[in-house]
């Protein structure tokens, strides 16, 4: 490794200080607040990049253009994990980065309850960033 940013490109889903924090306390990884409802027949995208509101009728392979990876905030740079090249100092710019997947909507209420039920039945072994649901939330 020559520097920190080929260590980062090379290893994008390396654990971070709140992956081992959501680890270390299962409180974190239960949420307050359910996603909100959407009117029948809607939903709302739990992918990163996208968070749209979507009609689940028309919902297809390449609707949804996200990021599979969460963003990271490290000291002032703005980058998603799966697209490390696209590093970030102003957030406008993050923002703007596009999306590096396409596929099929999420539906947030479902991911949701998904998630919590993993939750629930997995032991703390199991439960690491894949039971935080906060962090697959992206949030």
């Amino acid at each position: 490794m020559k520097s920190i940013a080929d260590y980062n490109k090379a290893n994008f889903e390396a654990p971070t200080a709140s992956a081992s924090l959501a680890r270390g306390t299962g409180s974190l990884a239960l949420p307050t607040l359910a996603p909100k409802q959407q009117k029948p027949g809607f939903a709302k995208c739990s992918n990163n990049g996208c968070k749209k509101i979507f009609e689940k009728a028309t919902n297809t392979e390449t609707a949804c253009n996200f990021h599979p990876g969460n963003p990271i905030f490290g000291g002032n740079e703005k980058r998603w994990a799966c697209c490390p090249e696209h590093a970030h100092w102003e957030f406008e710019l993050f923002q703007k980065i596009p999306p590096c997947k396409t596929g099929n909507h999420v539906d947030e209420l479902e991911h949701f309850k998904q998630l919590l039920q993993f939750r629930a039945t997995a032991s703390e072994e199991e439960v690491g960033l894949t039971g935080n649901v906060h962090a697959q939330m992206g949030y």
